[in-house]
């Protein structure tokens, strides 16, 4: 009863069938990119096409001029392409942080960059200790940082609530943008669970 329908949205929702090790691969990149710029182009006018976390392994630097020609034919025929994306730390870029991110292509504007991160999945906890031994022993990760605003993703007339993957069992952090918004998405990397 403290809801009430403002509209009704096309969407289509897309999780690219590729193992681990096939989305890091050079192959995969390629058949990632495909399906999304395919995805588009089959879209109907006006349509949500919503892709998981870290759909795209590369920043937007990184994926032009391709990335613009798929914003460009969505924002054509307003669409509205959501999805997961690599985003560099803008104040060290040559530094391997980056942002785990969803961000809105076409007819959709803004992006949030995830706030709470999975220990040892995205960061390392104690890094300056803990890093050390992980150097010793070879092991190069990258850090995510997390996400400093909870950002609403804005088109359509919706303003989108976005989190990303396990977020979604933090609800004080979903509330912080409910109630500004009329349209909630969690969008996730299912691959990391193989055929479970």
């Amino acid at each position: 009863n403290w809801t009430k329908e403002i509209a009704t949205i096309q969407a289509s929702i897309y999780q690219p069938n590729l193992t681990l090790e096939e989305k890091w691969s050079s192959s995969g990149i390629r058949q990632t990119m495909a399906l999304i710029k395919s995805s588009v182009l089959k879209a109907d006018e006006g349509e949500f096409v919503f892709f998981p976390e870290t759909a795209l392994i590369f920043n937007e630097e990184d994926l032009q001029p391709w990335l613009s020609d798929v914003e460009r034919e969505a924002s054509q025929r307003n669409i509205s392409l959501i999805t997961g994306i690599i985003a560099k730390d803008q104040v060290n870029p040559d530094l391997f942080e980056r942002y785990n991110r969803i961000q809105g292509f076409g007819a959709i504007e803004g992006h949030y960059d995830k706030i709470h991160l999975v220990p040892f999945g995205e960061y390392i906890p104690f890094r300056p200790y803990i890093g050390k031994v992980l150097d010793i022993m070879g092991i190069n990760l990258i850090n995510t940082l997390p996400g400093e605003a909870y950002n609403l993703l804005i088109g359509h007339n919706l303003r989108i609530s976005a989190s990303i993957c396990y977020e979604i069992a933090f609800s004080e952090l979903v509330r912080k943008t409910a109630k500004t918004s009329n349209l909630l998405v969690t969008i996730s990397n299912d691959t990391w669970f193989g055929a479970s």
